[in-house]
């Protein structure tokens, strides 16, 4: 795995960025994908009442997240400086680096590893897990392994400085303390690469989502189960309840779904001879994360079933014309569900 990762991160110097944007939060990013999910033993989920568990995730608080000490402050600021500038000494871009051509991969990767989360099993959510479910169908395109790699080596350049800063702690350099063997998690840095991913294309600014989000993770040694992340061509009744039965409300559902304003997807094309791939952007923005995802939803041109879906329900369709026109408003809303959506059953290990 870790070959792997080394091998994938060496291609992204060469690799067009058009070429790896991703398609963030697509279950899978094909022009189908019925074949792909039944490939990876994935089904529609049961049947629900759709307003019913809406109002009861609305009243439905997460669970408490750990305090947030001086070290676990200290360590995101490490985690800002080397996920969104890059580490020089690695020669290792930030993703606000023209040279870091899966900007929008990481947003789509913070979602596939928090959103194996299943309300039912409890099992799953953010937990590092990508790690090793990059050969899965869902994952298994080369944005997602660059994304994986891209994390696993942000993770190396920060821990790397948190163990220079703790040799110092004691010493005359003065600087925060740092107890040694203070190390981040993969976990915690592929939720961090998502939010300082949306600032570097325009978003939500670094105070707004980056520093919000707690650290303390802990990262599992395997894989996910990933077959109930949402495929794109659900209709809304099974959307509703995929997302409904993970404990978000129809409001986290629109506003997540808005991640579908940057990146490109892959479609496929039968052809004579064979089968062509070629990509598309999800909006006429790619690497702008605004609301034109919405604009065209709002004229059934989104990307997916699972985007033009969301007109078929009164109270989603009123929040796609909202946030087609309140660019605030979505912002706002994002933040709420992205938050949500890093912390749901995450197991903690706070920083001391």
């Amino acid at each position: 795995m870790a070959a792997l990762l080394r091998v994938a991160l060496a291609l992204t110097l060469c690799l067009a960025p058009a070429a790896l944007a991703a398609c963030p939060f697509a279950g899978l990013a094909a022009s189908d994908g019925r074949r792909e999910l039944m490939a990876m033993g994935g089904s529609a989920p049961a049947p629900c009442d759709v307003e019913r568990l809406d109002l009861r995730n609305e009243r439905t608080m997460l669970r408490s997240i750990p305090f947030q000490s001086q070290t676990a402050h200290a360590v995101k600021r490490v985690a800002w400086d080397v996920i969104y500038y890059g580490e020089r000494s690695m020669s290792l871009p930030g993703v606000s680096s023209k040279a870091c051509p899966i900007t929008a991969a990481l947003v789509r990767a913070a979602f596939h590893d928090a959103g194996t989360w299943n309300g039912t099993t409890k099992k799953g959510g953010p937990n590092g897990s990508l790690r090793f479910e990059i050969t899965q169908v869902v994952n298994s395109d080369a944005r997602m392994v660059l994304a994986a790699a891209y994390i696993d080596k942000w993770a190396e350049a920060i821990n790397a400085r948190l163990a220079a800063m703790a040799a110092q702690s004691n010493s005359k350099h003065g600087g925060p303390r740092i107890p040694v063997g203070t190390t981040i998690s993969l976990a915690d840095v592929t939720q961090l690469a998502g939010a300082a991913a949306i600032t570097a294309l325009g978003g939500l600014k670094r105070w707004e989502l980056f520093d919000l989000i707690p650290l303390g993770r802990k990262d599992q040694g395997k894989a996910d189960d990933v077959s109930g992340l949402p495929p794109p061509f659900f209709a809304f009744k099974d959307l509703a309840c995929r997302f409904l039965g993970m404990g978000y409300t129809l409001q986290d559902l629109v506003a997540l779904s808005g991640a579908h304003t940057v990146g490109f997807f892959e479609t496929g094309i039968e052809q004579t001879g064979g089968h062509s791939n070629f990509w598309r952007p999800m909006d006429r923005t790619p690497y702008a994360f605004d609301t034109d995802y919405f604009q065209l939803v709002l004229n059934k041109r989104g990307a997916f079933t699972s985007d033009n879906t969301l007109l078929t329900n009164r109270k989603t369709a009123a929040l796609v014309t909202k946030y087609a026109r309140n660019r605030r408003a979505f912002l706002d809303a994002f933040a709420h569900a992205y938050l949500k959506m890093a912390s749901m059953n995450a197991v903690w290990q706070p920083y001391k």
